[in-house]
This record gives C-alpha cells, sequence and structure tokens, in this order.
C-alpha cells in the first residue's frame, strides 16, 4: 500500500562516471542529488556510497546504497515520518571517447525500503526493481 501512495524519483545523481577511466581494480566513492516523494509536495537531498570492481577496461560490478528521503512533518501533535533507502547491484560499461570523456552506463537491480508513520499507524514496504542510466 505504501509503495503505491509514494513513488520516488531521483532528479539528480552523481554517480561513478568520473571513475569510469580506471582500467581494472577496486574504486568506491559517494553522491548526492535531490529526491521528490509524491504526495509530500517537497524535495530532499539525497545521498549514497558505492564501491565496485572494475574487471575490464570498460566494465565494472558496483554496489551501492542510497538515502533516497527522510522527511519528519509536524503540525500541532500530529506527526508524520517517512525514510526511503535504496540498495544497488549494477553492471557499468564505459566507451570512451577521449583521453577523458566517454559514454557511461549501467544496468542493474534495486531493492526500494520504504518505511512511514503516522498518526499512530506505521507501515513498511519492500519492492525489487530494474536500475538502469547513461551518461557522459
Amino acid at each position: 500500500m505504501l509503495k503505491k501512495i509514494l513513488t520516488l524519483t531521483v532528479l539528480v545523481t552523481v554517480s561513478s562516471a568520473a571513475l569510469a577511466f580506471q582500467t581494472h581494480g577496486f574504486y568506491a566513492g559517494a553522491g548526492a542529488g535531490r529526491a521528490r516523494a509524491s504526495g509530500f509536495g517537497e524535495r530532499d537531498t539525497s545521498f549514497g556510497v558505492f564501491a565496485g570492481y572494475h574487471f575490464h577496461q570498460h566494465f565494472a560490478v558496483e554496489a551501492g546504497f542510497r538515502r533516497l528521503a527522510d522527511f519528519d512533518e509536524r503540525f500541532l501533535t500530529f506527526r508524520s515520518k517517512v525514510r526511503a533507502d535504496q540498495l544497488s547491484l549494477s553492471v557499468t560499461g564505459t566507451l570512451p571517447l577521449g583521453e577523458r570523456f566517454g559514454i557511461y552506463g549501467r544496468v542493474g537491480i534495486k531493492q526500494l525500503d520504504v518505511e512511514g508513520s503516522s498518526g499512530g499507524f506505521s507501515g513498511r514496504d519492500v519492492e525489487l526493481g530494474r536500475l538502469f542510466g547513461v551518461g557522459l
């Protein structure tokens, strides 16, 4: 029920594209962006961490955690809280177009975990989904 009420959209995501030119080995990083939860009418800062391994010059496997939203609304004695987290596992690929420039893509799976409480009621929903992205 909660997943039908909340639809999270990541508007801006900082990814590991800057690290895509490594030839092999482990890498890690952090990112920040903005997320919007429908029904709340506001945006929240999204932040996350990721780690991966380049097993080839153009390909890597990457895992990450991202806090998409953490809303805490109060009106008089009424309190409403929502928190949304995402775990991900993906394969990334890079096609270099120059020394420091290339096309970047990813495909994988994500687990979205949304918890909410309001007026003494609480709920939690976990959903698996596809993850994909393209960038320069």
